[in-house]
């Protein structure tokens, strides 16, 4: 029988097959791996070259985690746009949860960081927010570009430099960018008095996925101490606590 197990917010899955060309098989998010097979010689289905059943699975759990990054970045980049909406123009310097950002300063962070993996992909400089420009405008840009690759294979298969190694940009955005892009919606929404509710779905994948990452993240320029969540703290106030923001 399938055993489900969750790794990384992706499903995991052990199948054992027992059709003529048998094979088992563990699937982790992305990662197709054959443990075992036997009885493919002979197949003239793999005589031809024609994809055998591990092949098409690996295409196909490809393809839906890349389903899966697009739809939750385009989940959490709504929510940190519903932020930037909110902002009036007396409202950019108002203070945020981080000590030395204000709300401009949130916008620019997330938009320089926006704009290396751009540039990394597409090539080109990638510049930070300039003191003239426009900060919806320029997070308008900038999230429609990741929007973009996202959804072309090609380019979220690109490797490129990510915060543990190189990796394909896809990934970077799934893991990282998604998920910082995600709490500085909060920081953004505290600062100028919007909606500060954070999909839940998109909390519940970022918790457990940061923390087996505990002691990493506390490292300078990166999160703060952990605090202590009030009794009772539902998922995103525990969440927050945990990433050192008092909500």
């Amino acid at each position: 029988m399938p055993q489900d197990r969750s790794i990384d917010g992706y499903l995991g899955l052990h199948v054992i097959d027992t059709a003529p060309d048998h094979f088992i098989l563990a699937i982790f998010g992305d990662d197709v791996q054959v443990l075992d097979r036997v009885a493919t010689v002979g197949n003239p289905r793999r005589e031809q070259g024609v994809p055998g059943r591990s092949e098409r699975l690996r295409e196909a759990t490809y393809a839906r985690k890349m389903t899966d990054i697009q739809d939750r970045y385009q989940v959490v980049s709504n929510g940190f746009d519903a932020a930037v909406r909110a902002v009036t123009p007396d409202k950019w310097e108002s203070q945020s949860p981080c000590e030395l950002w204000r709300a401009r300063d949130v916008v620019a962070h997330v938009v320089a960081g926006h704009r290396g993996v751009i540039a990394a992909v597409r090539g080109g400089d990638s510049e930070p927010l300039g003191s003239d420009e426009d900060p919806k405008q320029a997070w308008e840009a900038a999230r429609r570009a990741i929007d973009e690759i996202t959804g072309d294979p090609g380019a979220s298969a690109k490797e490129i430099d990510g915060p543990t190694g190189k990796m394909p940009a896809g990934e970077v955005i799934g893991r990282f960018v998604t998920m910082d892009l995600l709490v500085h919606t909060w920081d953004l929404a505290r600062a100028v008095g919007a909606d500060e509710r954070l999909d839940a779905d998109a909390v519940l994948v970022a918790y457990e996925a940061l923390k087996p990452m505990d002691a990493m993240i506390r490292q300078p320029n990166v999160f703060g101490p952990k605090l202590e969540p009030p009794a009772g703290a539902d998922l995103q106030t525990e969440f927050l606590y945990f990433l050192g923001r008092r909500a």
